[in-house]
């Protein structure tokens, strides 16, 4: 409910409003719980006053980042996220649908380190791979991923066009479209 009041300065107005939003913006956040929390960049080198360098932002990365299991698979210690050691797992570059069909080999057949639940990333999944403060690989240093391709590598996601889909390369902080047509590397996630 707005109420107006129409005085010669208008400052009750601006207050009383500020506060409706307020309340509206509070209850809305407590829906959705607790916030995500946004880990760092990497980025260490500052080149301006206020750059990603030079405020590093956002959650520590964890000492170590990477657990390995033994297994042939990883867990991100920042992320949670479990993933496949061997990043060239398929053997080479496939075409999106191929990728999806090869995922789904890997759950109906033996698995991987135990689990029946591999997809392919989603772009953010993927995206957190990413150190910006690296470059060809832009991975973290102590990454131990095995056989990182340097062209792209599918994610899940496509971009309210189903003929399209992210691809991020490990050699580069950038993320980019491509048709499915398109033959590129793929990296699997545990769901």
């Amino acid at each position: 409910m707005w109420v107006i009041f129409y005085l010669s300065e208008g400052g009750i107005m601006v207050k009383k409003m500020v506060l409706i939003l307020l309340v509206v913006g509070f209850s809305v956040s407590l829906s959705y719980g607790h916030p995500a929390e946004i880990w760092q960049t990497g980025q260490k080198t500052t080149y301006a006053t206020g750059d990603d360098g030079d405020l590093e932002k956002g959650v520590f990365w964890p000492v170590p980042r990477f657990t390995d299991h033994g297994n042939g698979t990883i867990t991100d210690n920042l992320t949670g996220l479990m993933w496949t050691k061997n990043a060239n797992l398929a053997g080479g570059a496939k075409f999106w649908q191929e990728a999806l069909d090869y995922v789904k080999s890997i759950n109906s057949g033996a698995g991987l380190g135990g689990y029946h639940d591999w997809r392919l990333p989603n772009r953010k999944e993927l995206f957190s791979l990413i150190d910006h403060s690296k470059w060809d690989p832009a991975l973290p240093a102590s990454d131990p991923f095995q056989n990182v391709q340097s062209d792209c590598y599918w994610s899940s996601t496509t971009p309210g066009r189903p003929e399209e889909s992210h691809l991020q390369s490990p050699t580069d902080p950038y993320m980019s479209l491509s048709t499915h047509t398109a033959r590129a590397s793929l990296s699997l996630e545990a769901s």
